[in-house]
């Protein structure tokens, strides 16, 4: 008798074999409150076709009720609550991202250009980008940055 036998069996793979390693950066500030649940779901999905997700991060400010908090955690993602500007600390945990030996891929959920100079290191260090964002409000500029552009909408729409 197998191991998997007596133990039970395997529900789910954990990662696949040969995926590049990705580190994932949401401003939350461009979530929406009422979708987040959803909002992180396509964003697993998405994020799972370009490699495997090791760092999820969720940069928030500090007016966020709890349940909003609860529901970060549960999708296996780290909300990190911020007293002050949030660009800020996306910045600083970017540059971890970066100069992570561990990471192949960044990826970003923002809208805003002052991001750029983070693609730019990101790319400059042999880092594939990616840059997430909704139909409304996306930034041109880091679209024409990044490698993957994904545009989250009532579909998902994926682009190299």
């Amino acid at each position: 008798m197998s191991v998997l036998r007596r133990v039970g069996r395997v529900l789910r793979r954990k990662k696949d074999v040969k995926k590049e390693k990705l580190g994932l950066l949401i401003d939350g500030s461009n979530l929406f409150v009422e979708n987040i649940e959803e909002d992180l779901e396509k964003i697993d999905e998405t994020i799972a076709s370009i490699g495997d997700l090791r760092i999820a991060k969720v940069i928030l400010d500090q007016q966020l009720p709890d349940t909003y908090i609860d529901k970060i955690l549960t999708k296996g993602y780290l909300p990190i609550v911020v007293p002050g500007d949030i660009d800020v600390y996306m910045s600083i945990e970017a540059m971890d991202l970066i100069y992570s030996d561990e990471l192949e891929i960044v990826a970003f959920w923002t809208s805003d250009i002052n991001f750029l100079p983070i693609f730019i290191k990101a790319k400059e260090l042999g880092k594939e980008t990616v840059v997430l964002g909704r139909t409304e409000g996306f930034s041109e500029t880091l679209e024409n940055a990044a490698d993957y552009i994904v545009v989250l909408s009532e579909e998902t729409i994926f682009t190299e």
